[in-house]
């Protein structure tokens, strides 16, 4: 009785781990195609990070044509866990297109500015 368990435990083990690293899985080992999605879109996010100081972002905001009064900006305010101090994030959101969306993101850090730039491509290019 012992060996019968024993042998019945090893089967299902060795089919778990089969079915669990993907092997019966629609693939290139059956020749079965991926499954045709209707949306012809590819999005691809761009994003750029830096450190600037109040020229800098007094520049970028001349440069992008933003708002140099961050009051005009969204605004979140967090409080970080470990020192409970607020942290306010300023964010941007600039549609240049019906493809294209840019987003800004400034949170202040002591007299420096924590910048993030993210350029959303909602391109109609199809990779065959």
């Amino acid at each position: 009785m012992k060996n019968i368990l024993l042998k019945l435990f090893t089967c299902v083990s060795i089919v778990v781990c089969l079915n669990s690293c993907g092997i019966f899985r629609c693939g290139k080992l059956f020749g079965c195609k991926p499954a045709e999605t209707k949306q012809p879109t590819e999005v691809i996010m761009k994003a750029y990070t830096a450190m600037i100081n109040a020229s800098q972002l007094d520049s970028l905001c001349s440069v992008d044509n933003l708002s140099r009064d961050l009051n005009e900006w969204m605004q979140t305010a967090f409080y970080d866990y470990e020192t409970n101090a607020k942290i306010t994030k300023y964010v941007w959101i600039n549609s240049i297109s019906e493809d294209i969306e840019t987003t800004y993101i400034i949170v202040p850090v002591d007299t420096l500015y924590d910048f993030t730039k993210r350029i959303i491509d909602l391109s109609k290019e199809t990779e065959e």
